[in-house]
Formats: C-alpha cells, sequence, structure tokens
C-alpha cells in the first residue's frame, strides 16, 4: 500500500474512534504525520468527502444505531453524545442523512438504511473491491483451538438481509427482559448462508447468546441450541463488521487449503466481543471461528 494512503486511512480511523477530532485539523495532520496544508485537500481526493463531512456522518450513523436499538437513552442524550450543542442541530444533521427527524426514525427504525450504512473509511483497506486488494488477515493470525460446548438461545432470522437489524432488535429486547446482558452471556451470530449466493428468501442468519444451562425458553421464535465442542479456526477482526465478508472469504479461499484441515458439520459462526455502538466502529472486536477438524487418513 502507498504509505500515503495508509496515513489518510489513520486519520479516518481516528475520527471513527473520536469523531470530535475533526474539528481538529491540527490533531489529525500530527496522525498522519502530514502539513496541516496539505490534509483537507488529500483526504478529499482519496475518499471523495472532507473531513468535516465525514466526522458528522460517523456521529450520526453511531447515533442512528443507539436511536433503534437503545430506547432507553433520551434523544437528548444521544445527540449530546454525538457531540451536538442541541437537539435542534442533532434533529437537522439527522433529517439531512436519513429524511427524517429522530423521534420519527426512533419510533420506526428504517432497518434498510442501517443495513446499508456507510462504510467506515478505515476498513477501505481490506475490502476485496479496493484498488489494493490485500488480504484481510494473514495465516500467522489465524488460531487452531479446540472451542467448548456452549448452550445458546438462538432466533434464526430468515429473509431478505437488509431486514437482519430488525431481528436483532426484537432478540436485544427479548434478552433484556431475559435478563442475559452480554456483560455476562457471550454474543453469537451462526453464518448459515452467503447473502451474495443465496436468494433473499432462503436467506438465514442466527442471532444468539450465552444461557444458563439449565434455563429453558418460552418463545416462539427462539431456540435453545448448543456450539458444538471441537476444533475452529480463529481469527480476530478489530473493526467495522462490514469487513466479516472478506474474512470469511479468506478463511475458506486462502487459509483452509493451505492445511491439511477438513470442515465439521456445524456453520461458520462469530462471536461478538466489543460491538458498535457501545463502540466505535474502530474498536469493535469481532472473533471469527471455523469448525474444523483432522483429515481422516484412509
Amino acid at each position: 500500500m502507498n504509505p500515503l494512503f495508509q496515513r489518510l486511512v489513520n486519520v479516518a480511523e481516528a475520527i471513527e474512534r473520536e469523531p470530535s477530532l475533526a474539528s481538529d485539523l491540527q490533531a489529525l495532520s500530527d496522525v498522519a504525520a502530514l502539513s496541516p496544508f496539505h490534509l483537507h485537500r488529500l483526504f478529499a481526493s482519496h475518499f471523495n468527502q472532507n473531513i468535516g463531512a465525514y466526522g458528522r456522518k460517523v456521529r450520526v450513523y453511531r447515533a442512528a444505531y443507539q436511536l433503534a436499538f437503545r430506547n432507553d437513552i433520551p434523544i437528548l442524550t444521544v445527540a449530546l453524545d454525538a457531540g451536538f450543542s442541541s437537539a435542534e442541530g442533532f434533529a437537522r444533521a439527522f433529517k439531512k442523512l436519513f429524511d427524517v427527524a429522530p423521534s420519527t426514525f426512533r419510533a420506526q427504525p428504517q432497518w434498510e438504511l442501517l443495513h446499508q450504512r456507510f462504510t467506515p473509511l478505515s476498513s477501505l483497506t481490506v475490502h476485496r473491491g479496493n484498488p489494493m486488494n490485500n488480504p484481510p488477515f494473514s495465516a500467522q493470525q489465524v488460531n487452531v483451538q479446540h472451542f467448548p460446548t456452549i448452550p445458546i438461545a438462538e432466533w434464526v432470522h430468515q429473509g431478505q438481509p437488509n431486514l437482519v437489524l430488525k431481528t436483532v432488535k426484537s432478540f436485544i429486547d427479548w434478552r433484556k427482559q431475559e435478563t442475559l446482558p452480554p456483560s455476562a452471556y457471550r454474543t453469537f451470530n451462526v453464518l448459515y448462508d452467503d447473502p451474495n449466493t443465496t436468494r433473499d428468501e432462503d436467506y438465514r442468519f442466527g442471532v444468539a447468546c450465552e444461557i444458563p444451562q439449565e434455563k429453558t425458553i418460552d418463545h416462539s421464535n427462539i431456540e435453545t441450541k448448543h456450539i458444538p465442542a471441537g476444533l475452529c479456526a480463529t481469527v480476530r477482526l478489530i473493526g467495522d463488521d462490514s469487513q466479516i465478508g472478506d474474512y470469511v472469504h479468506e478463511l475458506y479461499a486462502s487459509w483452509l487449503p493451505s492445511t491439511l484441515f477438513v470442515l465439521r458439520d456445524f456453520p461458520i459462526f462469530i462471536e461478538r466481543v466489543r460491538f458498535y455502538p457501545e463502540v466505535g466502529a474502530a474498536d469493535a472486536i469481532t472473533d471469527i471461528y471455523l469448525p474444523i477438524e483432522e483429515a481422516q487418513s484412509k
């Protein structure tokens, strides 16, 4: 990668971690090790948007997630957390991106828009579509480990991928009612199907969390299951989850053929260790698990 481009990616990542930096040109220039006289023009020429606009977009999209998934947080608090000094200023910026007022969005979240939300600029270095075509991780970053049996409650979303977040919201609401907080019970997704190769009506995506062994569930859409014990190839993704598809592709296309392992009879799954919007997109942590076993010699 061109070192100059990497410096600009570092600037984007700094804004994703702390959006208020978008108004501190000197601090961003220090991150990029570039003159303040050139940073604005370089950023805009590479990413086709200016630094200030990107900072606002990061703040508003994170606020949109809070409006959709955190009903207990007042809109004014969401606005202040997003760096706006008033609810009115927040409403103007929000409506510019989503074409509705924050209160309307909270009452009726636009799940398709959230699903298709902006791709953080810092993730451009790993997407297959980017001109550098860099692999998202090296073979040395993949660990093979034994994964223990874990009891889970799972809601399998079936249907359009762009409505997955609606199912996630319903699962979160149920999880709160059952007192199964992420701080005490691990959070998983089971990737049954590839959204790029599966018809919308057939697409399945498991939304799950760890539960106590003895727990019973009385819900029409949620089942008690287990993630089975066995070997897994695991790689950690730090950053936005729009990169998950690239990581999964790399495990199947490059890592697995270079080993003597074969696949077990359970789908690839992920654990949300730290997730958006509790943390910024650049600070999210996702562990990806590919169930494998040693090939049997004939």
